[in-house]
């Protein structure tokens, strides 16, 4: 396990951030938190090397996702490791951005109902060395309200081996 975590959170209002970091505080105390106003200020920082944190969630309008190339750039020339959780209306598009298998996705319907919660649970499972798959895919159209009803609460959770 590292010694320090660190979580970059990417959104467009204040308010919520400051919810996370105190759910983050409660369940996942050894991680530190940071803010990025948008896609752009984060991706420039990772790539800067201005910040090299363990995982990125975004919380992202569909306006806001920059082309896909723009995050394989990222996914292919900045810093590498990162866990991505992405919340997003549009779950395939953001699947087609390839930032690893290890890429969770989440519909904006399913992360208003308990964000932060949800969000730090899985930041104390990324720091326990856990994997996590959904068990559900979203079906073809993308719809996100749909997906969610099917898939809340339901994550598989599998034990990654750790790698000293």
């Amino acid at each position: 396990m590292m010694s320090a975590s660190s979580l970059l959170i990417v959104e467009a209002f204040l308010p919520g951030y400051q919810a996370l970091r105190d759910a983050i505080a409660t369940i996942a105390p050894r991680w530190t938190c940071e803010h990025a106003n948008s896609a752009e200020i984060a991706v420039e920082r990772l790539l800067s090397g201005q910040s090299l944190p363990t995982a990125v969630i975004c919380d992202l309008a569909l306006e806001d996702i920059p082309g896909e190339d723009f995050y394989a750039s990222l996914s292919q020339h900045g810093p590498q490791g990162i866990r991505w959780i992405l919340i997003s209306d549009d779950l395939l598009r953001l699947q087609r951005l390839k930032l690893g298998p290890d890429a969770i996705c989440l519909p904006k319907p399913l992360a208003r109902a308990g964000f932060c919660k949800l969000a730090a649970t899985l930041v104390r499972y990324l720091d326990q060395g856990t994997r996590l798959v959904p068990t559900i895919a979203p079906d073809e159209a993308g719809v996100a309200s749909s997906f969610s009803r099917r898939v809340s609460g339901n994550w598989q959770v599998q034990r990654a081996r750790r790698r000293a």
